[in-house]
């Protein structure tokens, strides 16, 4: 088995998946195995003996007594799914549909919620007593403007440097699919990198003196620490919800226009941007009264 394994990291290595994918692909692939072996050890001498039949019962435990969010459990089905296509047993994938959208709806930060992130940390900057405290307390506002103005992943932006600034644009090179695109920066973001500027030795805005550059897990624990501070849910405190804020917010404003949208979060398919689409009349309502930030700060 760990030679099909192997094989399979490979594969997806070819198919241009991420490090972080290839990974998540082979732990689900792993734990949905370690069910089936565990079943049927008596008549499952190699990966090939699996049948249609046996891989019922374990997708049912997986994909319906678990606890795992839907977004998990939709990463599972396409790491399974891609070692069925990769060992040619299609008759083996998962069909069933996962439901985003319900968890999405209730788990997404709000822009008021962002908003109020922004604030404090911008305060704690106005009053911090050290020069190391305030480049802190910026990094994280710009970090935040990032997420909730350009839509920016983490990993999109961590190694950003002020001469990658050119005309109020960045050109995003090592992004997930490994494409390239222009990204347009709003005023408020700039504003917040211009704050930072003068204070730091080094190029990159989230570079450490050391020459490296901040992890992708310091961000997280920067915006939960934050919201943890002005009593936000830390559940809704993920660097990737202020994307998906940014996604919701955008169509609200364009009315739907999925195809910018997909360009401007570098989505490979525009499958995966349509999610963005699935409001209720009643969301749209609300949140059109706070549709963007641009708004709320009377740009």
């Amino acid at each position: 088995m760990e030679n099909t394994l192997t094989n399979f990291s490979d594969y997806l290595i070819n198919k241009d998946k991420t490090r972080k994918t290839v990974s998540s692909y082979l732990t689900d692939v792993k734990s949905i195995l370690k069910v089936i072996y565990d079943k049927f050890y008596e008549v499952i001498d190699d990966i090939e003996d699996i049948t249609e039949e046996m891989v019922k019962e374990p997708a049912k435990d997986v994909f319906e007594k678990s606890n795992y969010s839907p977004c998990t459990l939709k990463r599972r089905k396409h790491g399974w799914n891609a070692f069925c296509k990769f060992l040619g047993k299609h008759e083996l994938k998962i069909t069933r549909k996962i439901n985003t959208t319900a968890y999405f709806r209730k788990n997404i930060i709000s822009t008021d919620n962002v908003l109020e992130m922004i604030d404090h940390c911008e305060k704690l900057f106005k009053n911090a007593s050290t020069a190391d405290k305030k480049i802190l307390y910026a990094r994280q506002v710009i970090a935040l403007n990032l997420g909730l103005n350009e839509g920016l992943r983490v990993s999109e932006y961590k190694n950003l440097k002020f001469s990658d600034i050119e005309e109020g644009m960045i050109s995003i090179v090592n992004s997930k699919h490994n494409n390239s695109r222009q990204v347009i920066l709003t005023s408020e973001t700039i504003k917040a990198m211009m704050k930072i500027k003068k204070l730091l030795d080094t190029k990159g805005i989230f570079q450490k003196e050391n020459g490296k550059f901040i992890s992708e897990r310091t961000f997280q624990r920067w915006i939960k620490a934050t919201a943890k501070e002005v009593a936000i849910a830390p559940k809704l405190a993920k660097t990737h919800g202020l994307r998906h804020r940014f996604a919701y917010n955008y169509l609200i404003v364009n009315k739907s226009d999925i195809h910018t949208l997909a360009s401007i979060l570098g989505h490979k398919s525009i499958e995966t941007t349509r999610i963005y689409l699935n409001l209720t009349d009643q969301e749209i309502k609300k949140r059109m009264e706070q549709a963007s930030i641009s708004a709320r700060r009377n740009l």
